[in-house]
C-alpha cells in the first residue's frame, strides 16, 4: 500500500515551509521519499539540530511530511 503525503508536493516546485520543529523558509522540493521530503533552503534560514545549526541558502534538509506544512509561492 502506498503512502499518501499531507502535502501535495510537486518536484522542482518552490514553496514556503512552515516546519513545526525547524521554523519557516522559502524552499525547492528535490525528492520524495516515502514520509520524507527532500528540500532546498531558497530564502531565510532553518533550525537544525543541535545548539546554533542553521540551514541557510543552498543547503539541503530532509523533513517529515507530518511535521510540515507547504504553501505555493
Amino acid at each position: 500500500m502506498a503512502e499518501t503525503l499531507q502535502n501535495q508536493v510537486v518536484i522542482g516546485e518552490t514553496y514556503r515551509m512552515i516546519h513545526q520543529r525547524k521554523g519557516t523558509a522559502v524552499v525547492r522540493v528535490t525528492g520524495l521519499a516515502g514520509e520524507w521530503i527532500d528540500i532546498v533552503v531558497v530564502e531565510g534560514t532553518l533550525r537544525g539540530m543541535g545548539q546554533g545549526s542553521l540551514r541557510e541558502v543552498g543547503d539541503e534538509e530532509r523533513v517529515r511530511d507530518s511535521l510540515a506544512r507547504f504553501v505555493s509561492v
